[in-house]
């Protein structure tokens, strides 16, 4: 007798469904390792039921190994091809395996477990857009606009020579401005934050430079289109040298229309001399500061036209002999007495002996 002619007599029989009933039963109580092998037990005496594998097939599925399920349940549709049912499990087991394989690619490689909406790629790349388009802008700004931050690439300005003799006479003599590159370190950037915005109104710090050897501060700023020069450099400089308790001299070099229009040099202790009681009382006048601290400046500031000046070109008046002073020979005297009465009080020299003198008509002495 065939094998199946055996599993046809024992089906008939009903010799297969309860072993099967009790495979089953063992499952349901989670006994999937006796459940296995009640069906393994009826496989080998009856191997092409169909039945056993796909409970198989089940219990392996339940147990989350999705590979030996769908070996066991194509075994099954082997044996019984019309069973519509294994072929479901079949494909309801191969679709986890898939969710389960793109679950662990999307795991390793980082990304979310979730399929993201179309709409959110769309917002991801506008606010892009809208980054990068803010960043193009300010960065444009940034170049065009000199402000008080430190630039790393400046642009020396050469002034022009005072003067050059030649022949007797005065002649200007100008030299020709070089664009250079220069980079500044990061203690002129320091420094330059530090007094930016603290200016007067209408002048932005355009450089600054301290000698480490020497401590002197050295400031480029622009000048307003009205004029004052000198007050400005002198307020510039009051400021620096109050902030900086350790400087002091600072250079100032004021600049218009991109050229130089002024340098002046203050020394701290010509500050500190307008900063006593009544200095200012004293001193009124709005060139009053800068006619006190701005030295060595370009160009060379006019003299001031209120101050006397002396016959012989000094400022100062000359000054007069007092009435009391005693007569020298070859100057000028105080009156002497008339003649006869040269006065208990006369400063006359007498003459040298063997000196002939002329008669005086009031003494009555004859030659």
């Amino acid at each position: 007798m065939s094998i199946i002619e055996n599993h046809q007599d024992a089906v008939e029989k009903g010799e297969i469904y309860p072993q099967i009933a009790k495979a089953n039963l063992l499952r349901m109580r989670g006994d999937y390792k006796g459940a296995i092998a009640q069906c393994l037990s009826i496989l080998k005496r009856y191997p092409d039921d169909s039945d056993a594998h796909t409970l198989i097939a089940d219990i392996y599925a339940e147990q989350g190994d999705l590979g030996q399920s769908v070996q066991w349940y194509e075994l099954a549709l082997d044996l019984n091809p019309k069973s519509e049912s294994d072929r479901a499990k079949l494909e309801a087991v191969q679709q986890r395996m898939k969710e389960r394989d793109a679950a662990s690619a999307v795991q390793q490689l980082g990304l979310p477990a979730d399929r993201p909406s179309p709409w959110l790629y769309v917002g991801i790349m506008t606010v892009l857009a809208l980054i990068i388009g803010i960043g193009a802008y300010m960065l444009g700004q940034r170049t065009e606009t000199t402000g008080n931050t430190p630039q790393t690439r400046t642009v020396a300005i050469s002034a022009p020579l005072e003067s050059a003799t030649t022949a007797g006479r005065s002649e200007p003599v100008t030299e020709t401005p070089v664009n250079t590159i220069t980079v500044a370190s990061e203690e002129d950037r320091t420094l330059l934050q530090a007094l930016a915005g603290r200016l007067p109104e209408g002048t932005v710090l355009l450089g600054a430079i301290q000698d480490p050897r020497t401590r002197e501060i050295t400031l480029t700023y622009s000048l307003r289109p009205e004029g004052r020069e000198r007050e400005a450099a002198a307020e510039i400089a009051r400021m620096t040298l109050g902030q900086f308790a350790n400087v002091s001299r600072v250079t100032l070099r004021g600049v218009r229309n991109g050229k130089l229009a002024h340098v002046a040099t203050v020394e701290r202790t010509r500050l500190s001399s307008t900063e006593v009681a009544g200095w200012a009382e004293a001193n009124p006048g709005v060139d009053a500061l800068s006619n006190a601290i701005l030295e060595g400046e370009w160009p060379t500031a006019a003299p001031n036209p209120d101050a006397p000046v002396s016959s012989d070109g000094s400022t100062a008046p000359p000054v007069e002999p007092s009435a009391g002073a005693n007569a020298m020979p070859g100057n000028p005297g105080p009156t002497s007495p008339g003649p006869g009465s040269p006065g208990p009080g006369s400063n006359e020299i007498p003459p040298s002996p063997g000196t002939e003198t002329s008669p005086n008509p009031g003494t009555g002495n004859g030659p």
